[in-house]
C-alpha cells in the first residue's frame, strides 16, 4: 500500500503567521505524525503564499520563509518525509508585478494551438522569456530539490522516481501557472501537452504514475483540454489538484483509461466559515489493481486540532473507491457511447440561443465562448439579509442530488443557463456521473413523456424502464409553468420523477413579478423537492466578465464600457440582464470610435431585435425593418390616441389586431396575427393584462412616436403648439437624434429657453462676478482641504470599483411604465428643469445643422440658461432649509447638506456633460473656450463648464485646457471642484503612465496652492504614488 497526503493552498501571507495560522501549522505537524509510515508521499498542489508576496517585507525571501514556517516543523516532527515532498506551483505563487501586459496579450494571441504551445514550451524549459511572474518560485523549487532529492527542475515540469514498497512510482509535478495573471484565468490557461510526454519519458518504467496540477482541467483552453485529459486519463492513477478550496474525489473509468482525480480544500485557511470549505487535507491509501481508500481530515477550531471530516458524509471520515471490474466498465461504456451521441446530436445546436448571430458580428457567438454565469441566490434581487442569502453554482448544482427550480424575469437568461449546465454536464460525464438530458416543457405536451425521454436518449422502447431505474440522469426542462393548461404535462412529470428517484430534476420558469417570491410551484413541490432559487440581474463583475469575453483579444477599456453600459441602462430603464448587456455591446463594437447618440443607440438596438438576431425571422424579405419600423410608428400613435393612458396607453389585443388588419390589407399579403405575435415574441411589445397590449420599455413607445412626427406632419405640428411640447420631451430628444439637421426644432427650444430664463440671464450676465462671489469658498474650508493626502494618492481597487459600478447599477430603475401625458398642466416658466434638458439635449443632437454661429449661440444661451436654474435651485434649497431648520424630503440620503452645497456646482456639471456632452459638439466648445480667455464679462464658472464638458469628452489635448484653466483662476471654489474632476480622470479612466503623472503634479499644484502642501509634501505626495505603482498595490 502506498500512502499519499495531499495538502493545497496554503496562502501564507507574510513572514510571521497569525496565531491562528501558526495553531494550524503545528496541529498539523502534530497529526501528521500519526498518519505517516515509511511509504508515504507528501503532496503540495499550489498556493504556497498568498498574493505574490504582497504583504511580505522581502518578496525575493517569500519562498524560504515559506519553507521555514511550513516545511521545517513537519519534517522535524517526521523525518522519514525527507526526500519524499513534491510541489506545484499556484497562481498566488506567481509575481503579477512582473508580467508585461503588451508582450503578455501579443503571448496569449500567438500561443492558439498545440503545435505552436509545445514548441514554445520546449524552447523555453531553460530560458525564461516570458516566466518572469515565477522566477522567484522556480529559483527556490530549484535549490528546494537538488537540496533533498538531488535533481534540477525546469521552467514547466519536474520529475522524479522512487520506490515505494513493492512499486516504482513515477511523479509528474506540472507546472499549471506559468501563464496565470488575474482572476478570469478559467478557460485562459495554457499547459502544454509537451510537460506530460516530457515526464512520461523519464517514468515509462514506472508502476504507478502520479500527476500533480494546482488547477483543474476545465481551467485550459478548449484547444489542448481534450488532448491533456487524454494524455493523463491514459497514462496516470492519480491527477491531484487545488486551487478551488472545496474537497472533492472523483474515480473515474472510461474509454481513456481509469483515473482517480482528488482536489484539496484549503489546509491552513483563516477558518472559512462554509462547511465546504473547511480547512483540512486528504491521506490516500492506494491499492493498485484494487482500490483507494481516502481518510479526510478537518482542522477544528475549538480544539486545536484535526479530526476525521464527517461532513463528507461517513462516521469515520473514510471513503472507498473500488477500480472498476470489467463488467462495470461495459456499463460505463455503454453510457458514454449515450453521452457522445447527446453531445454530436445536441450541443452545437445550442448555440442558436444565443440572441445575437456570429453572422452580425466578429465575436464567436457560442455558449463556451460568451457565457457567463449568473449569480443565483434562494431569492429574488436583494430580498434577504446577507446571513440568511444562499449562493448556488452550476457546479453546485450538478455535483447535488436535489432537484432544483429555478425562477428568473424575461430574458434574464435563464435558456442560457440551463443550456451552459448541458453542455458541462455532457463535457464533465465522468466527473458528474449523470446522464444529461434537455428540453422545453412544451416537447411532452402534446407527447407522452417517457418517449421523449427514450428518443432524446436513443434507446428502445424495451431499455428504457431498466435505464431510468439504473442510471442517475440530469433532468433539464426549459421554461416550465405550473398554471394553464399544463396540469397533465406537471402530473405526467411528477409520477416521473416519483417512479425514477435516480432522476435529478433542474428546471426554469419564468418569475412573472420582480422581487415577489411565486406560489404557483407549492402544490407540486411535494412530489418536485426542489430548491427554489432566483438567477439575479448582472453585477458589475459579471458584466465586466462579459466585456472581457465580448473583446477577447482586444486591447479594452473596461472602465470606458462600464461606464457607457450603465449610462444606457439609465437613459432607457433596462433591467441589467445578459441580453440587454450582449446588444449593447454590439451596438458599441459597430459604432466603435463614432459618437452616438441614443437615437441611433435606440435604433440599432431595435434592429436588432427585429432583424438580427437568431429568433426566426418571419417574412424578412417582403416585409423588411423600414416596413416594421413604419407600422410600429402608426401603432404608437394609435396608441397615444386610443390607449389607456393610466396603463402605460394599453389597447385591446383584439382591437390591435385589427388595426393591424387595416394598416397591413393594401401593403402586405402576410398573416396580421402573425406579425403582432412577432412583435411579442421579440419583446418590442408586451401583454399588459390578460388581454392588454402596450410597449414593453417606454423608450420603445417615445422612439416610434418619434418617428411618426415624419409621417404626420400635422400630428408633429400639433406637438410644437404652445406648451404642448412639454407632454413630449422624450419624443423630440429622439426625433432630433434621427433628423440632425432640423434647424426648426433647435431655433423652437432654444426660444423656448429664452422664454424660461430670459430675466435671469439677463441678471447673471449682467452680474457676472456674482456667481463667483456666491459660490466661493475659504480656503481651509473646501473638499479638496479635507481630503486625506493617503486616500488621494491610492488609485480605487477593482473590488472598490466594482462595489461602486453594482451601486450605480442597482440605483438604475427598470422603466417599464409609460407616463401619462398631462395636457391640463404645462408652462415653459413653470417647468424650467424640463426646458432646459430638452434644450441641451436638442443642441447636442445638432450635429448636422449647418449654421455654425446659431450653434455657438444656442451652447452659450444654453450654458448661460444652466447657470440661472443652478443659482435658482441652490438658493430654493438653502432657503428652505434656512425656513424649516432641516433639509429637504426628497434631499439624498446620508449626505451632508453643508457638503452638498459646496459640491452643487460639480454635480451640475455632470448633469450638463450628460445633457449636452458629444464630440461633435467639440468645435462649438473649443471655439468657446478660446474666446472665454480674452472675455471680461463672464464668470470663471461658466468658463469652468466648458473647460470639463470638453474634457468629459475627451476632447484633443483637454489636459492641457484644463491645466490653463486651473492656473487662471483665482477662486479656491473652482480649484476644489476641478481637483474632485482630475482625481475622478485618475481613478476611472484608462491612463497612460505619462498622463497618470500630470495628473497627479497636477492635484499636488491644486493642493499647494490651497496651502494643504509645502514643497516637500509635495514632493513625497509624488513619490509616494510611483512607489505604490512599484508595489503593484494600484
Amino acid at each position: 500500500m502506498i500512502r499519499i497526503i495531499h495538502i493545497s493552498d496554503l496562502h501564507l501571507e507574510k513572514e510571521t503567521p497569525s496565531f491562528e495560522k501558526s495553531t494550524i501549522i503545528n496541529a498539523l505537524a502534530e497529526d501528521l505524525t500519526q498518519q505517516v509510515n515509511e511509504d508515504t508521499l507528501l503532496l503540495l498542489t499550489g498556493d504556497l503564499i498568498d498574493k505574490g508576496a504582497l504583504n511580505f517585507s522581502d518578496k525575493s525571501n517569500a519562498f524560504h520563509t515559506f519553507e521555514k514556517v511550513f516545511v521545517d516543523p513537519i519534517l522535524l516532527k517526521n523525518p522519514g518525509l525527507k526526500g519524499r515532498i513534491f510541489f506545484v506551483p499556484g497562481n498566488h505563487d506567481i509575481y503579477r508585478d512582473k508580467i508585461d501586459k503588451y508582450s503578455e496579450s501579443g503571448l496569449k494571441s500567438e500561443l492558439s494551438n498545440v503545435k505552436v504551445l509545445d514548441a514554445f514550451i520546449q524552447s523555453n524549459r531553460i530560458n525564461s522569456k516570458h516566466l518572469d511572474r515565477l522566477e522567484t518560485y522556480k529559483k527556490w523549487e530549484s535549490d528546494f530539490y537538488k537540496r533533498f532529492n538531488s535533481k534540477e527542475s525546469s521552467n514547466f515540469e519536474f520529475t522524479y522516481k522512487l520506490n515505494i514498497g513493492n512499486y516504482k512510482v513515477g511523479i509528474t509535478c506540472l507546472n499549471s501557472s506559468w501563464l496565470c495573471k488575474d482572476d478570469l484565468d478559467k478557460e485562459n490557461l495554457l499547459l502544454g501537452k509537451n510537460q506530460i510526454e516530457n515526464s512520461l519519458l523519464e517514468i515509462s518504467d514506472c508502476q504507478v504514475k502520479l500527476a500533480l496540477s494546482h488547477h483543474p482541467l476545465e481551467f485550459f483552453k478548449e484547444f489542448e483540454r481534450e488532448s491533456l485529459k487524454i494524455a493523463i486519463y491514459r497514462n496516470y492513477d492519480i491527477l491531484f489538484t487545488g486551487h478551488v478550496h472545496e474537497l472533492a474525489s472523483s474515480y473515474t473509468s472510461d474509454l481513456l483509461g481509469n483515473i482517480f482525480i482528488s482536489i484539496a480544500n484549503s489546509t491552513i485557511g483563516d477558518f472559512p466559515k462554509e462547511r465546504k470549505y473547511v480547512n483540512g487535507y486528504t491521506i490516500l491509501d492506494l491499492e493498485p489493481n484494487q482500490k483507494i481508500v481516502t481518510h479526510y481530515r478537518k482542522f477544528i477550531e475549538t480544539h486545536g486540532n484535526f479530526v476525521p471530516n464527517t461532513d463528507i458524509g461517513t462516521e469515520d471520515g473514510k471513503k472507498s473507491f473500488p477500480i472498476l471490474k470489467d463488467e462495470k466498465l461495459e456499463v460505463f461504456e455503454t453510457n458514454q457511447r449515450i453521452i457522445l451521441s447527446i453531445e454530436s446530436r445536441y450541443c452545437e445546436k445550442l448555440n442558436d440561443d444565443i440572441i445575437m448571430s456570429s453572422s452580425n458580428t466578429n465575436v464567436n457567438c457560442s455558449i463556451d465562448n460568451l457565457f457567463v454565469e449568473p449569480t443565483i441566490l434562494n431569492s429574488p434581487q436583494g430580498n434577504l439579509n446577507d446571513e440568511d442569502t444562499y449562493r448556488y453554482t452550476i457546479d453546485s448544482i450538478l455535483t447535488s442530488k436535489e432537484n432544483y427550480l429555478i425562477y428568473g424575469m424575461k430574458e434574464s437568461g435563464k435558456t442560457l443557463l440551463l443550456d451552459k449546465m448541458f453542455i458541462e454536464s455532457v463535457k464533465r460525464f465522468n466527473q458528474f456521473n449523470k446522464i444529461p438530458i434537455l428540453l422545453k416543457y412544451s416537447d411532452f405536451k402534446k407527447k407522452e413523456l417517457l418517449k421523449v425521454l427514450r428518443e432524446f436518449i436513443g434507446i428502445s422502447s424495451r431499455e428504457i424502464d431498466d435505464f431510468l431505474k439504473n442510471n442517475e440522469s440530469l433532468l433539464f426542462i426549459d421554461n416550465i409553468t405550473f398554471n394553464g393548461n399544463g396540469n397533465k404535462q406537471i402530473e405526467s412529470l411528477k409520477e416521473l420523477l416519483v417512479k425514477y428517484p435516480k432522476i435529478q430534476l433542474v428546471a426554469t420558469a419564468d418569475l412573472v413579478l420582480e422581487n415577489v417570491i411565486p406560489t404557483d410551484y407549492l402544490e407540486h413541490n411535494d412530489a418536485l423537492q426542489a430548491n427554489i432559487t432566483f438567477i439575479q440581474n448582472f453585477s458589475s463583475k459579471e458584466i465586466k466578465q462579459l466585456i472581457q469575453k465580448w473583446y477577447v483579444g482586444k486591447e479594452v477599456d473596461l472602465q470606458d464600457n462600464m461606464q457607457k453600459l450603465i449610462k444606457s441602462f439609465t437613459d432607457f430603464g433596462l433591467p441589467k440582464t445578459p441580453l440587454s448587456v450582449t446588444l449593447f455591446l454590439w451596438i458599441f463594437e459597430k459604432q466603435e470610435k463614432k459618437p452616438i447618440n441614443n437615437s441611433v443607440l435606440v435604433e440599432l438596438f431595435i434592429e436588432n431585435l427585429l432583424e438580427k438576431t437568431n429568433i426566426e425571422n418571419i417574412y424578412s424579405e417582403t416585409f423588411d425593418f423600414t416596413n416594421k419600423k413604419r407600422l410600429l410608428s402608426f401603432v404608437a400613435k394609435y396608441m397615444n390616441d386610443h390607449g389607456d393612458a393610466d396603463y402605460s396607453y394599453s389597447v385591446d389585443y383584439v382591437d390591435l389586431l385589427g388595426y393591424f388588419r387595416d394598416y397591413l390589407k393594401t401593403r402586405f399579403h402576410g398573416q396580421p396575427q402573425k406579425v403582432l405575435d412577432d412583435f411579442i415574441k421579440r419583446g418590442i411589445l408586451t401583454y399588459h393584462d390578460d388581454n392588454l397590449i402596450r410597449f414593453k420599455s417606454a423608450f420603445f413607445f417615445h422612439y416610434f412616436i418619434a418617428l411618426h412626427f415624419d409621417y404626420d406632419p400635422n400630428f408633429k405640428k400639433q406637438v410644437f403648439t404652445e406648451d404642448n411640447y412639454l407632454n413630449f420631451i422624450e419624443e423630440i430628444t429622439y426625433y432630433t437624434g434621427l433628423k440632425r439637421d432640423d434647424a426648426s426644432v433647435l431655433n423652437f427650444t432654444q426660444q423656448k429657453l429664452n422664454d424660461a430664463f430670459a430675466d435671469f440671464n439677463t441678471d447673471i450676465r449682467n452680474n457676472y462676478e456674482k456667481v463667483d462671489r456666491v459660490l466661493e469658498s475659504k480656503r481651509d474650508d473646501t473638499v479638496t482641504f479635507q481630503i486625506d493626502e493617503i486616500k488621494a494618492e491610492n488609485k480605487l481597487s477593482e473590488k472598490q470599483i466594482d462595489d461602486m459600478y453594482d451601486e450605480s447599477l442597482s440605483a438604475i430603475p427598470v422603466s417599464k411604465k409609460i407616463e401619462k401625458k398631462d395636457f391640463s398642466n404645462q408652462n415653459t416658466r413653470r417647468q424650467i428643469d424640463k426646458v432646459l434638458k430638452l434644450a441641451c439635449n436638442v443642441l447636442k443632437n445638432s450635429e448636422d445643422v449647418d449654421d455654425f454661429e446659431a450653434k455657438k449661440i444656442a451652447y452659450q444661451n444654453t450654458l448661460i440658461s444652466s447657470i440661472s436654474f443652478l443659482m435658482q435651485y441652490r438658493d430654493a434649497l438653502i432657503t428652505h432649509y434656512i425656513k424649516f431648520k432641516k433639509q429637504p424630503d426628497h434631499f439624498p440620503k446620508n449626505i451632508d447638506f453643508h457638503i452638498f452645497i459646496k459640491i452643487i456646482p460639480l454635480i451640475h456639471q455632470v448633469v450638463i456633460y450628460n445633457w449636452l456632452g458629444t464630440q461633435k459638439l467639440r468645435p462649438v466648445i473649443t471655439d468657446k473656450i478660446e474666446k472665454d480667455k480674452t472675455t471680461i464679462n463672464i464668470s470663471d464658472f461658466e468658463r469652468f463648464l466648458s473647460v470639463f464638458i470638453y474634457s468629459d469628452i475627451k476632447g484633443s489635448d483637454y489636459p492641457q485646457k484644463i491645466e490653463q484653466f486651473v492656473k487662471s483662476t483665482k477662486y479656491n471654489y473652482l480649484k476644489d471642484l476641478s481637483y474632485l474632476k482630475i482625481m475622478s480622470y485618475y481613478h476611472l479612466r484608462k491612463n497612460d503612465k505619462e498622463l497618470d503623472k500630470f495628473y497627479l503634479k497636477l492635484l499636488a499644484d491644486i493642493k499647494q496652492g490651497i496651502g494643504q502642501l509645502d514643497k516637500h509634501s509635495k514632493s513625497r505626495f509624488i513619490k509616494n504614488l510611483e512607489n505604490d505603482k512599484k508595489k503593484g498595490s494600484l
